[in-house]
């Protein structure tokens, strides 16, 4: 019985591991939904974008961060999905430019990058554990945060479309 118990209790158990995780990122990062965006920080690598009156997915992430390695493809299809419907994909870094150069030649990177040497927008929004995204909608709003795996398509058209 006591076997029958724990093959029955492990996988929720598990689940709700998935769950504590994301809520405990929550709690390490901050809550940002309703806080404004700081524009004027945003160091772009390369061409400048404009991103102002923009929806915007920010990801934060680090060359040494594997979940955000991980991740990058899929931040990648979302960038060339979603561009046409006015969404921006910013992977925001506090790396070097060298280290970023480097980066995007054994992992490419198709969306935009931008840097925050000071780390004023990491320190800002209190950022301190990754990976982690934020959807900023066109008023400069934090609308959504969370776990960049954990925001779904259907999740994503429904946001954009309500901005």
């Amino acid at each position: 019985m006591k076997r029958y118990l724990r093959r029955a209790l492990f996988p929720l158990l598990l689940a709700g591991a998935g769950a504590a995780e994301a809520g405990m990122m929550d709690l390490i990062n901050g809550k940002m939904v309703g806080k404004q965006l700081p524009y004027a920080e945003l160091q772009f690598v390369g061409n400048k974008v404009v991103v102002e009156n923009k929806a915007l997915l920010i990801d934060f992430w680090a060359s040494w961060c594997e979940p955000c390695r991980d991740f990058i493809p899929e931040l990648n299809r979302m960038h060339g999905d979603y561009a046409a419907k006015g969404l921006v994909v910013v992977g925001l870094t506090q790396d070097e430019p060298a280290d970023i150069a480097s980066f995007v030649k054994k992992i490419p990177i198709d969306f935009h990058i931008a840097r925050d040497s000071k780390g004023a927008i990491f320190k800002g929004l209190k950022v301190r554990a990754m990976p982690y995204s934020i959807l900023v909608d066109r008023g400069g709003n934090i609308i959504w945060q969370g776990d960049p795996a954990e925001l779904k398509r259907a999740q994503l058209d429904a946001l954009l479309s309500a901005i």
